[in-house]
């Protein structure tokens, strides 16, 4: 996956300076991931967290497949650029590394927009990692 491709090279370039690696998804609005509403034909009601559960399960696979156990990891509600500027500080982080574009309208809209505002607001240098295949 294109979250995966950015995974690990923002991994190889942090390890390549002998630095932490933090990961961070940013649940951004519930109605966007509806996969999550539906257990068995059932509509939840506990959709955020759901969300949440699913997020981290794909962050501990990325960082299963890079193999490398100190690789912290967030998942944040709220405002996706916000939260990455606010964490980035918060941790004072070296650098951002961040996908470009996406394969679909939507996530490059939403992807895409959210790099884009992160870039704009950021005094933390950033990694641009391009998502096209």
């Amino acid at each position: 996956s294109s979250a995966r491709k950015i995974a690990e090279s923002g991994y190889i370039i942090a390890k390549s300076i002998n630095a932490e690696v933090v990961m961070v998804h940013v649940v951004l609005d519930a109605a966007m991931y509806s996969a999550c509403y539906l257990d068995l034909g059932k509509l939840q009601l506990d959709g955020v967290e759901c969300i949440k559960d699913a997020a981290k399960q794909f962050l501990d696979n990325i960082k299963q497949k890079i193999g490398d156990d100190n690789i912290e990891l967030y998942v944040l509600e709220g405002n996706s650029a916000n939260i990455i500027l606010s964490i980035a500080r918060l941790l004072s982080v070296d650098f951002i590394v961040m996908g470009s574009h996406s394969r679909s309208w939507i996530a490059n809209k939403l992807l895409g927009s959210v790099t884009e505002s992160v870039l704009h607001n950021s005094t933390i240098p950033m990694i641009i990692i391009p998502n096209k295949q």
